[in-house]
Order: structure tokens, then C-alpha cells, then sequence
């Protein structure tokens, strides 16, 4: 909280953002949610027509859960 506060990092302090993000499962939850959401954004891209503009949406989305993967 007080990086937010005072816009500063001391030492020490990522290390500590680390440990909390881990001990809630917190990376793993996003990573869950986010190809939730990919998914569901996919299907509603199949309710349009064929196009190379739906077959580049597909692909983003496809990217984006790789990448976090």
C-alpha cells in the first residue's frame, strides 16, 4: 500500500507483492479468468460471417492466452 501512497519502491518490495500474489493464487486465478473470457469472446466471434477480420480476432485472442500462459 504504501508504494501506491508514495510512488516509491524500496527494497524488498516487489518480493513481498510476489509472496502475497502467490499465497492467494492470484497469477493463476487472472490466467484462469482472462482464457475464461478468450473463450467466450471466441464463441461470440463465431456469430459472424467468415472473415479475414474474424480470423485476425481469433488470432489476438489466441495470442493473448498463450502469451499469459
Amino acid at each position: 500500500m504504501r508504494c501506491m501512497q508514495e510512488h516509491e519502491q524500496r527494497e524488498g518490495d516487489f518480493e513481498q507483492a510476489m509472496a502475497i500474489l502467490s499465497r492467494h493464487n492470484a497469477i493463476e486465478r487472472s490466467i484462469a479468468r482472462a482464457e475464461e473470457i478468450i473463450a467466450q469472446a471466441k464463441r461470440l466471434l463465431d456469430l459472424f460471417p467468415e472473415s479475414e477480420a474474424r480470423r485476425v480476432m481469433r488470432a489476438i485472442a489466441d495470442f493473448s492466452v498463450a502469451r499469459a500462459s
